[in-house]
């Protein structure tokens, strides 16, 4: 907990002087729902933001009504795979993806997507959402999960079918990129995850099926054309009973969220690469709840050079009634490191990805001050 404690001092010095701007090195949650009762039908999308100790600054509403070329942005308050939260690899960004539907359409995952457009937002350091980014072609009657882009021009979009899917800002349809089979005679990923850009490489998670769960790369670079086949990094699938989620990459160090029951499975794992595989050497859950489940993370480094990761969970109220919903936070010690639950959702809503703050451009830099800077790392 003390390690929270220290880099949410450095953040907090930018949120009083930042008013609407997100203050830098705070964190920023996907919040579903306004305390009714949650529901597979279409919920209010807001992005929340909070210090690293847990203390709340603000809360910023996704559009639930047509303004312009900006759509909606709502999300299914049961589908626990939506909601992914990425920060584009520029840091300018906050990116995510939903539904172009109004608030309370049923079953809003079976629509289909020529009448209910899948959308993809993006945000920026001062809060602005850009919502005019709605395609027609992909993940019909399905899930739409997360998105992820270099500088808010493209995007990389994953969902519960039609494979990892590109398109550039306002676009209306989409490419499948990944259509080559993967090594081994694979055929590809149709039911993807999470997606991340690290070191100009693009990477995805996916529990489909044997050879098929795990984090891949997707061809080399960042493809934006039909071609491409999706590599499992050696030793981040075949684990039994595993269900990878949200994942942050660096260097040779990989932490993914896994959303499993299977004890010493769920919760956070930690991969290392010894040059030819990726050897799972913790998988932590101290301090959480029994019946929490991780799915969505991101990470920043304290003065000491310790990797802090942050989560949302949800998990049984032992009071009964809804369940609880919080941020957890993790500081990397190896061995015996355990979670703290820093802040909890208000009663009747949902927390799902989160993200570290987006950055100012370089020429903005002056206005909005340079605390905290240093210890976000997130997207690279």
């Amino acid at each position: 907990m003390k390690k929270c404690v220290i880099l949410a001092a450095v953040a907090g010095v930018a949120v009083s002087a930042l008013g609407a701007n997100f203050g830098q090195g705070n964190l920023v949650v996907v919040r579903l729902g306004t305390g009714n009762t949650l529901s597979n039908a279409a919920q209010a999308v807001f992005l929340d933001e909070y210090t690293t100790a847990g203390v709340f600054v603000q809360s910023i509403a996704m559009p639930t009504s047509v303004s312009g070329l900006d759509r909606r942005l709502t999300m299914s308050g049961t589908a626990n795979s939506e909601g992914e939260l990425t920060r584009s690899a520029d840091g300018n960004f906050l990116i995510l993806a939903g539904y172009d539907a109004d608030v309370g359409t049923a079953n809003v995952v079976n629509t289909t997507s020529a009448t209910v457009n899948r959308v993809v937002a993006r945000v920026s350091v001062t809060g602005v959402s850009d919502t005019s980014t709605a395609i027609s072609d992909a993940f019909s009657a399905n899930n739409v999960r997360g998105a992820a882009s270099v500088d808010g021009s493209q995007f990389w979009l994953t969902g519960a079918n039609g494979g990892i899917r590109y398109t550039t800002y306002q676009g209306a349809s989409t490419t499948q990129i990944n259509t080559v089979n993967n090594p081994g005679g694979l055929t590809p990923i149709t039911n993807s995850r999470c997606v991340n850009i690290f070191g100009g490489q693009l990477y995805v998670s996916a529990a489909q099926a044997s050879g098929r769960t795990g984090v891949f790369t997707i061809d080399t670079g960042l493809p934006t054309a039909a071609g491409a086949s999706n590599s499992i990094l050696p030793g981040t699938g075949g684990i039994t009973g595993q269900s990878p989620y949200d994942f942050v990459l660096s260097g040779n160090t990989l932490y993914v969220a896994d959303d499993s029951a299977v004890a010493g499975v769920g919760g956070l794992q930690k991969f290392i690469f010894d040059g030819s595989n990726w050897n799972r050497t913790d998988t932590f859950t101290a301090g959480l709840p029994a019946s929490a489940r991780l799915r969505q993370l991101t990470s920043m480094t304290d003065a000491l050079g310790q990797t802090v990761v942050y989560a949302t969970t949800s998990y049984s109220n032992p009071a009964g009634g809804p369940d609880i919903t919080a941020i957890v936070c993790l500081t990397d010690i190896g061995a015996g490191s355990s979670f703290t639950q820093i802040a909890t959702g208000p009663a009747g809503t949902i927390f799902r990805g989160i993200e570290v703050t987006p950055i100012p451009a370089p020429g903005a830099l002056g206005l909005l001050g340079l605390a905290g800077l240093a210890a976000a790392r997130r997207r690279r």
